[in-house]
């Protein structure tokens, strides 16, 4: 199956829809995150904290899922946005789902479906690409007068390479080492030219992806969310996940399947 990764942003740095239901605004809006520490910084970015909610979904390259309440009702806002995420196989993105309050309680049926409709409707607004495999290359051992030419292969020379992080100089002070990620397709090209830095010195290898832990809130640290979730809630968190899943999926085949109908 093909999965897809957030486009060319626009001008904002996010795409941005707006719901109003029963007198409660909810704007959502949509970034992109190679983590979720990424995804995370994003909610910082954009969320109003004037307000109580600034709930989000997000899923990073590596397929590590995240998301957060923020204060709702356990399971009405940040799982159903996930499902929205995950159920249209989107990867490297983030949503963030404010909400306005307008003084009507919506339910938690009605939460859930206010959530998940203003996620969703940021999901429309956005551009969307196939997403394309990437690897994560180590380089190290860069003498430090070629710490500007590292700086020019990873983010100008091959403009879908990533420079992860930034820069760092060992203890001696006479080299360097960086994280870059880059298409699969183009790594061997882009290891050649950072060996050509200094031959027989620099070396590049691929590294796995960090690992991320999945948390339903990423408020709240995982060890104690594990804690106070006991088999019964698991079982009921799994069917209630697996639910959404399916519900977000048949709901995606009806739109497409009208949309090439029309």
């Amino acid at each position: 199956a093909k999965r897809f990764q957030p486009g060319t942003l626009p001008a904002a740095g996010f795409w941005e829809a707006q719901l109003e239901i029963k007198k409660s605004r909810f704007v959502a809006r949509l970034g992109r995150c190679a983590t979720l520490d990424g995804a995370r910084a994003f909610r910082r970015e954009v969320g109003d904290f004037r307000c109580s909610h600034n709930c989000w979904a997000g899923v990073s390259l590596t397929g590590a899922a995240g998301s957060s309440d923020d204060g709702e009702p356990s399971g009405t806002a940040g799982l159903p946005m996930r499902a929205v995420l995950e159920g249209g196989s989107l990867f490297g993105v983030v949503v963030v789902v404010t909400r306005y309050y307008g003084g009507i309680k919506l339910g938690t049926g009605g939460l859930v479906r206010a959530y998940s409709s203003a996620c969703r409707a940021a999901v429309e607004a956005a551009e969307w690409e196939e997403l394309v495999e990437q690897v994560l290359l180590q380089v190290s051992q860069v003498p430090t007068n070629q710490v500007s030419a590292l700086y020019r292969l990873a983010n100008k020379d091959h403009g879908t390479a990533e420079l992860i992080g930034d820069v760092s100089f060992v203890a001696d002070g006479l080299t360097a080492e960086a994280l870059v990620r880059v298409p699969r397709t183009q790594a061997d090209e882009l290891s050649a030219e950072l060996l050509a830095l200094a031959r027989g010195e620099v070396e590049v290898k691929e590294v796995p992806e960090p690992g991320e832990a999945i948390c339903e809130d990423a408020e709240v640290p995982l060890e104690a969310a594990e804690d106070n979730i006991s088999s019964e809630d698991e079982d009921s968190m799994d069917e209630e996940w697996e639910m959404l899943l399916r519900e977000e999926r048949e709901e995606r085949r009806e739109r497409k399947e009208l949309a090439e109908r029309e």
